[in-house]
């Protein structure tokens, strides 16, 4: 298939950044086919994210243009900048706006603009598989509580959505920066708490948010 001549022709040193006459590289190409698993691979050969054609279209805007939801999603986690400018003065965002309805997948991931910084997506897919135990094992080994999803919703408005009231509480008392060196009126701390109940997770984790021993 398409993925294996790729690799072929990776393998012989072929040029990821070569252009045709209109100034596509193969990114752009793969794009404009919504081609995602050839983007994929693409990507993982070292292919520039935002490359710009003679009109200056990145391969972010190709795709806003051609309405493909999974390959604006992929480009955005990857590091495409939905600022940049081509020659008619448009960004990916103001093309959707021109292009496609404000209701529009797209259109709402374009127009929150903290998309490519906060996305969680693992923590995400736990929340909508609403599996709260590993959505607590992410949070507590790195993930963002404060961040979102694909579709730029807060990971708190998503366990909200989903009843997962326990969830909420959780993310939040995260996202907000609990203080995790006040003791209570014993003297006692969450570390020293986690650690009489054999909890090693969540001394684990406490100690990694900056718990004193």
């Amino acid at each position: 298939g398409d993925g294996k001549m790729i690799e072929m022709l990776h393998q012989f040193g072929s040029d990821l950044e070569g252009k045709d006459a209109h100034g596509n590289t193969p990114l752009h190409l793969a794009c404009h086919r919504s081609t995602l698993e050839i983007l994929t691979l693409l990507h993982t050969f070292g292919a520039g994210i935002n490359v710009q054609d003679n009109a200056g279209f990145t391969p972010l805007m190709t795709a806003t243009e051609r309405e493909s939801v999974p390959m604006v999603r992929f480009l955005l986690l990857h590091g495409a900048d939905e600022t940049v400018v081509n020659q008619a003065g448009d960004t990916a965002r103001t093309i959707a706006r021109r292009v496609l309805k404000d209701d529009h997948q797209i259109s709402t991931i374009l127009e929150n603009l903290e998309y490519d910084k906060v996305c969680e997506p693992n923590l995400s897919l736990a929340l909508h598989e609403r599996n709260s135990n590993i959505a607590k094992w992410l949070v507590e080994n790195g993930s963002d509580p404060g961040g979102r999803d694909q579709n730029g919703t807060s990971l708190v408005e998503v366990a909200s959505r989903y009843n997962m009231i326990d969830m909420e509480k959780f993310l939040k008392l995260h996202a907000e920066g609990a203080d995790f060196t006040a003791a209570n009126c014993f003297g006692d701390t969450p570390v020293s708490l986690a650690v009489r109940t054999g909890n090693l997770r969540l001394v684990h984790y406490l100690l990694s948010r900056g718990a004193p021993v």
